[in-house]
């Protein structure tokens, strides 16, 4: 599953190296287009290890649950990246902007559920409006349905 997932990126990188459809497109398009990588090689497939192993310092992973984020938080201090469930990235995204190399989306089915709500009325959105409009990254890796 590794290797899978770092000949995608391989691949991606390759394909927006020349740069020209980032010419023609709004940013935000060509990040739904171009910069985003969904990858589903089916349930226990190695998929979440494969994310944690590849994750670096400057990635964010962000996972559905608070309880899903703590466990994959104590269970594998070897990952660099840090990791937020979506509540926790909606806190942290309404004080500031987040600035990333890469974001991992495990499972983004099951995040993409969730409809953001805050105590201000004007912050009504979805997650994938919240990761696209206020995440600044490089890439969008989806894994998972």
């Amino acid at each position: 599953m590794i290797e899978l997932i770092k000949s995608t990126i391989r691949l991606n990188d390759s394909i927006c190296r020349n740069g020209i459809a980032q010419k023609h497109l709004h940013p935000l398009a060509y990040m739904k287009e171009f910069r985003t990588i969904h990858i589903n090689a089916g349930r226990q497939t190695g998929k979440t290890q494969a994310m944690l192993h590849l994750a670096r310092p400057k990635d964010l992973i962000i996972v559905h649950n608070l309880d899903n984020a703590d466990r994959l938080r104590s269970h594998n201090q070897n990952c660099l990246a840090p990791i937020m469930s979506v509540r926790e990235l909606i806190i942290f995204s309404q004080r500031q902007d987040i600035i990333c190399d890469y974001v991992w989306l495990d499972e983004p089915e099951q995040c993409m559920k969730y409809q953001v709500y805050s105590s201000h009325s004007y912050f009504n959105t979805t997650l994938e409006s919240l990761i696209y409009n206020k995440i600044k990254a490089n890439l969008i890796i989806k894994l998972g349905q």
